[in-house]
C-alpha cells in the first residue's frame, strides 16, 4: 500500500489524539508489512516485558520516522520526545513500537520507545494534538 493510500486510511495529517486508537490499530492489526511494523511474538512481548500489549521487532530510526508520519505527524523531527531519543541513543539499543490499545488500566497506549538493557528509557508520541 503507497503512503498517500496510508494516510487516506487514518486520516489527514494533522491527526487528532483521539484517531490515534483507530490509527494503532491500522498500523498493528493490517495485514501489509508496508503500512505496520512487524510484531514480535506474543513470549517475546512477555520476555521483554510489554505483555499484554504488542511489541514491535527492533526499529531502524527512518522506519519510527515513516511510521510517524503515517500516523498524521509530519515531522516529527521537529518533536521535542524523538529529539531526546535521537540525542541519548548508544550502540546497542532498542527502538520498538509498543500498542497498548484496548488494554484497561494503561494509559500510555500507543508509543515508540528507546530501549536499553531491556528498560524503556524514553518515549516518543507519535501523533500530534490539536
Amino acid at each position: 500500500m503507497k503512503l498517500n493510500s496510508a494516510r487516506a486510511l487514518i486520516g489527514s495529517q494533522n491527526c487528532r489524539a483521539g484517531t490515534l486508537s483507530a490509527a494503532a490499530l491500522l498500523l498493528f492489526g493490517c495485514a501489509s508489512a508496508e503500512i505496520g511494523p512487524k510484531l514480535e511474538s506474543r513470549a517475546a512481548a512477555v520476555r521483554l516485558g510489554f505483555a499484554p500489549c504488542t511489541v514491535s521487532v527492533p526499529l531502524s530510526v527512518s522506519e519510527m520516522e515513516r511510521l510517524s508520519e503515517l500516523l498524521g505527524n509530519p515531522d516529527p523531527g521537529s518533536n521535542p520526545e524523538w529529539q531526546a531519543i535521537r540525542t541519548d541513543m548508544k550502540d546497542g539499543d532498542e527502538l520498538r513500537s509498543v500498542n497498548c490499545t484496548g488494554i484497561k488500566g494503561v494509559s500510555d497506549v500507543y508509543y515508540f520507545g528507546l530501549i536499553r538493557n531491556g528498560k524503556v528509557i524514553l518515549r516518543f508520541h507519535p501523533t500530534i494534538s490539536d
